[in-house]
């Protein structure tokens, strides 16, 4: 059996693929109600993109890719709920 540290390694693969850009204000959208999302949601964007840059496996960049979706369409859900509470949608 391999060293605990030896297995790690050899479970890894050295990420190759091209960063990701960083959004600025404007830039993101919701898919739903065009609405442009503010600062704050694209910081937060951003933060979730670094560390998908950041990663040193595909796994782990899966990992945060998904993470990134989640947290960017519970975003735009709950935003196309206040526009149909606002139009009287329900």
């Amino acid at each position: 059996m391999l060293p605990v540290n030896e297995l790690v390694l050899s479970n890894s693969v050295k990420v190759t693929s091209p960063k990701q850009e960083m959004l600025k204000t404007g830039d993101l959208r919701c898919f739903y109600t065009d609405f442009v999302f503010g600062q704050a949601v694209v910081d937060a964007y951003n933060q979730h993109t670094e560390a998908f840059n950041e990663a040193l496996s595909y796994s782990e960049q899966s990992l945060l890719l998904n993470g990134r979706n989640e947290f960017i369409d519970g975003v735009m859900l709950r935003c196309l709920k206040e526009a149909q509470r606002y139009r009287g949608i329900h």
